[in-house]
């Protein structure tokens, strides 16, 4: 059919139009068949598609009535969006993950890892999925927010992969889908990216430890350098270091005691000082004079703050010490077996494991302190030979 160009109808001539198509506007026209017949078309570009869309039948549907759909027709499409589908009553993605980041965050112990936990979603899937209501996310749409970190980026990904996992699921919960399109069926199609094993931490074989400690001392790196060698001496977390405060220290008894919110596991646990361990730490309390470090109750203040997370590893690449701070507890663990020969259960207690068998469990009931106390004076005098 002809398509007659007019710049508007009005009410008298979509009653007497010829048969073809009378633009109006917004890509709205009146299709008048031969019949007589008239009803609504519009022509728009939706998600880069060219499509016609009906509007409904005349005189049901009225021109001003028809004008109206097509103005809220365009701003759906100019916005990205397709105007064929029926408005979701689904949140949108980001208030999903809003909701469900809610729900899990006071369970996260550190306000860094809070806002980290967030911070990729935010970083990653928003500019893919912010105003998608859940109910209309589909395997292919996060798949579009894991391909560009798939590869490069693969313990991102993983962790990305279980936060959109979470979110469908709470979604699936609230009742607004079915199905986990972050699931089984999308660990189907993913590509292999190296990140299927354990990712084991870059450790110094036992025999290098001590050498580290020296080129550490030898450098002078002050107040990260001591909480480099508390590390290893404790075979201590990079993390329950950095954040270690006085009050839990009992430099008479020699102990260190770690609350429950601070510990991975959820469990507080007391470590038992070596003599060199206590000299560290009485080195850390003359080198934080100054009302700022007082102040702040840490162990290791640096102006008043925690030790960077970043400053030990770029101090260990800095004098090319092939390991990060979590392999020392690998290092310990291996000197635990191979030189000391302490029993499987002793050396898994030091390093605060949970111990998931029944039998092992019961065993360690008692937290073996005293034992523990004999094997880091041990690992602290093989370090000084």
């Amino acid at each position: 059919m002809n398509v007659t160009y007019r710049l508007k109808l009005t009410a008298a001539r979509v009653k007497t139009a010829p048969a073809g198509r009378h633009q109006d506007g917004n890509g709205l026209m009146l299709n008048v068949l031969p019949s007589g017949r008239r009803s609504w078309i519009q022509r728009l570009v939706v998600q880069g598609k060219r499509v016609d869309m009906g509007l409904g039948g005349w005189p049901i549907v009225s021109l001003a009535e028809a004008r109206e759909k097509a103005f809220q027709n365009r701003r759906i499409a100019r916005a990205g969006g397709d105007p064929r589908v029926t408005p979701s009553a689904a949140p949108s993605f980001a208030d999903a993950a809003r909701a469900v980041h809610a729900i899990h965050g006071p369970a996260i112990k550190t306000a860094r890892d809070r806002q980290k936990w967030i911070g990729e979603v935010i970083n990653h899937a928003f500019p893919v999925l912010a105003d998608r209501p859940v109910d209309r996310i589909t395997t292919s749409d996060v798949l579009g927010v894991l391909m560009p970190v798939w590869h490069d980026k693969p313990t991102v990904a993983r962790r990305l992969k279980q936060r959109l996992s979470l979110i469908m699921q709470w979604s699936i919960v609230e009742g607004y889908r079915n199905d986990d399109p972050a699931g089984a069926a999308l660990c189907a199609v993913l590509p292999r990216n190296g990140n299927g094993g354990t990712k084991h931490m870059e450790a110094l074989p036992y025999r290098e430890v001590a050498g580290a400690i020296r080129a550490v001392r030898d450098a002078g790196k002050g107040m990260v350098g001591l909480a480099f060698e508390f590390v290893v001496l404790t075979a201590g977390r990079s993390a329950e270091v950095r954040g270690a405060r006085w009050e839990e220290i009992d430099l008479d008894a020699a102990e260190w005691n770690i609350p429950a919110e601070r510990m991975k596991a959820g469990r507080a646990h007391r470590i038992p000082l070596s003599a060199a361990a206590v000299n560290v730490l009485r080195k850390a309390k003359e080198s934080a004079r100054g009302a700022a470090n007082e102040r702040s109750g840490l162990v290791f203040p640096v102006r008043g703050r925690a030790v960077d997370e970043k400053a030990m590893p770029r101090m260990m690449k800095e004098l090319r010490i092939n390991a990060v701070p979590h392999g020392f507890r690998s290092s310990f663990r291996d000197w635990c077996s191979e030189v000391a020969q302490a029993p499987r259960e002793l050396a898994e207690s030091a390093l605060a494991h949970v111990v998931s068998n029944r039998i092992e469990a019961a065993y360690a009931r008692s937290d073996l302190f005293d034992l523990r106390r004999a094997l880091m004076e041990r690992w602290a005098r093989y370090l000084a030979e």
